[in-house]
C-alpha cells in the first residue's frame, strides 16, 4: 500500500499487531511493522525524524510493548496505543499531561501515553495497602479501586530516575506526588511519581474549554469561570449527573473554603484545591 493510498486521519490502529500485557490496560500496538510498500518500519521511521537523530537517541519497544528511551540517569517509558495517518509535519512532541506524539516523514501519527514502568513492583505496593484492583485507561490514567464507592486517580510520570541502591522500595503516599521505588531489569533501582489526575478526562473535554494537566495541577474554563487547582487522589462515587458541575467547599461555619468539588457525569466527585479562579 503507498501512502497516497490512504485517506488522511483515517485510524489505523485497529489494523496492526498488538503486543499484550500482562496487567489490565490496553494492549500496547506493535511498532515494528511496514504500512507502506517499500517502506520502513514504523519505529525506525521514529527514530529517523531528527530530535532523536541528531541527539543519537534509539527509541525501543521491549516485548511488554513499552516505548523506552534512556537518557543519562532517566527513563523514559510509554504505551503506544493509537496510531493513525496525516500530512502534519514531523514531529517529536509531549504536552502538558505528557501525552507523547511521534509524526513520522511519511505521515504517520503515533500517540503514546505515560507508563507505568514496574507494574508488578506496583502491584505488589498496592496489595500491601489492601488495593488489589487497578486498570490503566486509554487516557493513560491509572484507576485504584478502594471500595464500591472510593476509588483514586492518578497518572504516571513519563519518567523515572535513578536512586541510590539502599533505597527503600515500596510505593510512598504520604508525599505529593506519590512515588514508586522499583528495581528495573539490570537491578538498578529508580523512583516514579505518580500524580493526581481527573476522574473523567473525556466527558471534562467535552464539557469545559481550554483543558489543560500539568503533574497534577488542573486548569479549565467552565460557563466564562477560570478554574486552576491541584487535584485529589481521591475519587467519591455516587448516581449520574447530567452535567459537569463544579461547585465551592464550604468550611464548618458556612463560608467558602476556596476548594472546589467535581462532579462529573459519571457520577465522580473529586476534589480541585484552588490555585486560583478568575
Amino acid at each position: 500500500m503507498n501512502s497516497e493510498q490512504i485517506p488522511i486521519n483515517l485510524e489505523l490502529t485497529e489494523l496492526l499487531p498488538i503486543i499484550n500485557n500482562e496487567i489490565s490496560q490496553p494492549p500496547s500496538i506493535d511498532l515494528s511493522v511496514d504500512i507502506f510498500a517499500n517502506g520502513t518500519d514504523i519505529l525506525k521511521a521514529i527514530n529517523k525524524l531528527p530530535l532523536l537523530n541528531l541527539q543519537i537517541w534509539t527509541l525501543a519497544q521491549d516485548l511488554e510493548g513499552y516505548l523506552k528511551l534512556d537518557v543519562d540517569n532517566l527513563r523514559f517509558a510509554a504505551y503506544p496505543w493509537k496510531v493513525s495517518h496525516t500530512m502534519d509535519e514531523a514531529i517529536v512532541q509531549a504536552d502538558a499531561a505528557q501525552t507523547v506524539q511521534f509524526i513520522t516523514t511519511n505521515g504517520i501519527k503515533v500517540i503514546a501515553q505515560p507508563a507505568v514502568q514496574n507494574p508488578k513492583a506496583l502491584e505488589t505496593a498496592l496489595q500491601k495497602l489492601d488495593l488489589t484492583e487497578f486498570t490503566i485507561q486509554y487516557s493513560g490514567n491509572m484507576k485504584i479501586v478502594a471500595s464500591d464507592t472510593i476509588w483514586y486517580s492518578a497518572r504516571p510520570n513519563l519518567a523515572s530516575f535513578e536512586v541510590d541502591k539502599d533505597s527503600a522500595i515500596g510505593l510512598f503516599v504520604n508525599t505529593l506526588p506519590a512515588f514508586l521505588v522499583f528495581e528495573d531489569e539490570t537491578g538498578k533501582k529508580r523512583q516514579q511519581s505518580f500524580y493526581p489526575a481527573p476522574a473523567d478526562i473525556e466527558a471534562l473535554h467535552l464539557a469545559a474549554q481550554q483543558v489543560e494537566l500539568n503533574q497534577g495541577i488542573l486548569s479549565f474554563q467552565l460557563l466564562e469561570k477560570n478554574y486552576q487547582g491541584m487535584l485529589d487522589y481521591e475519587i467519591f462515587q455516587g448516581d449520574k449527573t447530567g452535567s459537569l458541575k463544579v461547585s465551592p467547599i464550604l468550611q464548618e461555619n458556612g463560608d467558602e473554603s476556596g476548594n472546589y468539588l467535581l462532579n462529573y457525569l459519571n457520577g465522580a466527585a473529586q476534589k480541585l484545591f484552588a490555585l486560583s479562579t478568575i
